[in-house]
């Protein structure tokens, strides 16, 4: 079986659950986790992830979107359907705490992740010695609050990652 993963995020309003369902149903799929929220549920907005699995009809991820954009432009959503099979670059950033990247470490280890890290990017040089011990480049910018160097920052993740994850990097950027 294939697993994929809708994530969907647009203005609350009437049927979207319902729609997505009926979408992943009449696809052969079955929902194995769901998770949405509303801001308010009048005029707020909607955030969904539905993680589903499909027999081996050999659907693509890009088949599924071609099929499921029609559904997303109704409710003039953003949305992204992703193969779970596909590997994944995740870049980490972190501060001087280490659990949360210590956490994410082992699970990478032990094969829980299905990711590749590229690099892990703090403003603290403690951390250099345990990434070099993973084979894992570190960069090291001396961000503050005062200084968050953001187009730095930013610029390491830009075309190596595909999301980012924050592991307590406890410095806030600009919208």
């Amino acid at each position: 079986m294939r697993k994929f993963i809708l994530l969907f995020q647009c203005l609350d309003q009437k049927g979207i659950v319902a729609r997505i369902s009926d979408f992943i149903f009449r696809c052969g799929g079955n929902i194995v986790t769901a998770d949405q929220y509303s801001t308010d549920p009048e005029g707020g907005y909607f955030f969904m992830r539905v993680e589903f699995v499909l027999g081996q009809e050999g659907r693509s991820a890009s088949s599924l979107a071609e099929e499921f954009s029609g559904i997303a432009e109704g409710f003039s959503a953003q949305w992204r359907i992703i193969d779970k099979s596909q590997t994944l670059r995740m870049g980490i950033f972190v501060s001087e705490e280490d659990h949360c990247l210590l956490d994410l470490l082992y699970l990478y280890m032990s094969g829980e992740l299905n990711v590749k890290i590229p690099f892990v990017l703090s403003n603290s040089e403690r951390h250099r010695k345990l990434l070099s011990q993973h084979n894992i480049p570190f960069h090291y910018v001396p961000a503050s609050r005062e200084n968050r160097r953001e187009e730095e920052i930013l610029s390491y993740a830009l075309g190596s990652t595909d999301f980012l994850v924050l592991a307590r990097y406890m410095l806030v950027f600009s919208p």
